[in-house]
């Protein structure tokens, strides 16, 4: 009867942690329901935003020649010589977006995984958002210029890799209009006024995005438990059966 009394409890038990993942999945629901309309909606807005600078920055002459007396000039728009995943030595800013939880399938682990490969090959400035990435970069000797444990409402208002610069010119894959258009004032202040727009809505974007795939991940994770709790609750209930029918059987036969 000892062993009847302990199956009973350990199928109580993982009833108990089904009903937490249970309601855990809910939670995420509803979390990934309010992030992906605010998520959709930027999305057009940003891509949009994109397509203009780029559609600015088009020019017959270049842009940075037109600014050889300002040592700056437009040079985050330029191309990197060798191309994107050339192996050489620039600078490069990397933003990692992290959960602030666990209990999100490999959502961070694949993140991890991705920006380490990506800084095999490249001198590179972190910025971390999230703790997860903030706890695994700084525990493997990672210099990180900024990070943000805890992104809020307002830092959001305020694993695909995104390039922010210099932009990858698709207008012709979208089959953009060729024609050249007149800009009022002058290009370059347009680029002044775009770039920085342009840069703090794609890193918007991207935590929002960030989001709801943690939030999707979130639901996956917690029902592959619920099914492994299932799954473990019918082996449990067939040996207390089995138990109960020996019990019972011994009971007869004295």
């Amino acid at each position: 009867m000892s062993k009847l009394r302990e199956i009973k409890v350990r199928i109580r038990g993982i009833r108990e942690i089904e009903g937490i993942t249970n309601a855990m999945k809910l939670v995420a629901v509803v979390r990934l329901k309010r992030i992906e309309k605010r998520t959709l909606k930027g999305r057009s807005y940003t891509e949009k935003l994109r397509d203009l600078l780029l559609r600015v920055q088009r020019d017959k002459f270049s842009i940075s020649k037109s600014r050889s007396n300002n040592t700056e000039g437009f040079t985050l728009l330029n191309p990197r010589q060798g191309g994107e995943f050339a192996k050489v030595n620039y600078l490069t800013g990397l933003i990692i977006v992290t959960s602030q939880s666990g209990l999100c399938g490999s959502f961070n682990t694949r993140i991890i995984q991705r920006s380490e490969h990506f800084l095999e090959s490249r001198s590179s400035q972190l910025i971390v958002l999230g703790k997860k990435g903030i706890h695994y970069f700084k525990r493997k000797g990672y210099q990180i210029v900024k990070e943000y444990p805890q992104p809020s409402r307002e830092d959001l208002d305020a694993i695909v890799p995104v390039r922010l610069l210099p932009l990858e010119d698709n207008l012709e894959q979208k089959g953009a209009p060729k024609e050249e258009f007149l800009f009022e004032p002058a290009r370059e202040e347009i680029i002044d006024d775009l770039l920085p727009e342009c840069i703090s809505r794609q890193i918007q974007q991207a935590l929002l995005e960030s989001r709801c795939a943690e939030e999707l991940e979130r639901i996956k994770a917690m029902e592959y438990a619920a099914d492994n709790a299932n799954k473990l609750v019918e082996e449990l209930t067939q040996q207390f059966n089995r138990a109960r029918q020996t019990a019972i059987t011994r009971e007869i036969y004295g």
